[in-house]
């Protein structure tokens, strides 16, 4: 997008031992000279700092990876003086980006590739928030195929953290998971939030490593 933050310009490489994809994407990347993000899975060696570095690239964060089966899972409550549910992302989309956007601190077109967008076929998304009266204050969405589902976007406006929405509407994305059938949903974690996702019943099984480069000079 050439905004300037790590995730408004950002590659995702599927796999870590595909280093000529990987020397490509960092290049593409700091061409753009704004800052920048590579994740992908595994942990960091020695040949892909080799193919970053070069470039600027450095480590941020080893994000885990987390799991949970659906078998045993129970549907959770919303803290007292919120409410929570699946939101229509056709009507009350761009207010769902707003809180999302606000609660990452990442600029809002980046957050609007969440929102509206065309999904392979097979593939459904769905969007959730929590309430303070009718603010629209956290965020979530699930992403599944039927067999295996995803929790992407949980966000918190800043001055409702510490309350427990985040595990809520995580929450709500996981029981939308289990009743279309998946057997379990997964996530990645920041280290930050990781504790809160154990407490949930999720457990690490990997990580994806996460690398950025801030550029000295960026255009303004």
């Amino acid at each position: 997008t050439h905004l300037p933050h790590p995730f408004a310009n950002f590659g995702i490489l599927s796999k870590a031992s595909d280093l000529d994809s990987l020397n490509q994407l960092a290049g593409l990347l700091a061409e753009v000279n704004q800052p920048a993000g590579i994740m992908l899975p595994g942990v960091e060696t020695d040949e892909i700092r080799t193919v970053l570095e070069p470039y600027g690239f450095l480590m941020a964060e080893q994000m885990p990876a987390m799991w949970i089966p659906l078998d045993e899972w129970s549907d959770p409550s919303c803290p007292d003086g919120f409410s929570m549910r699946a939101i229509d992302i056709e009507q009350e989309g761009d207010t769902w980006v707003e809180a999302m956007c606000e609660g990452y601190e990442i600029p809002t077109p980046v957050g609007a590739m969440f929102g509206h967008q065309e999904l392979p076929e097979g593939m459904a998304v769905e969007h959730f928030a929590v309430f303070n009266d009718d603010q629209m204050v956290a965020t979530s969405m699930s992403f599944h195929d039927g067999t295996m589902g995803g929790v992407y976007c949980v966000a918190t406006r800043k001055e409702f953290r510490r309350r427990g929405l985040g595990e809520a509407v995580t929450g709500l994305a996981v029981s939308a998971l289990r009743n279309t059938g998946a057997s379990m949903a997964v996530l990645q974690a920041s280290l930050v939030g990781a504790p809160v996702y154990e407490r949930m019943g999720f457990k690490s099984v990997g990580t994806l490593p996460l690398y950025v480069r801030i550029p000295e000079s960026p255009p303004t």
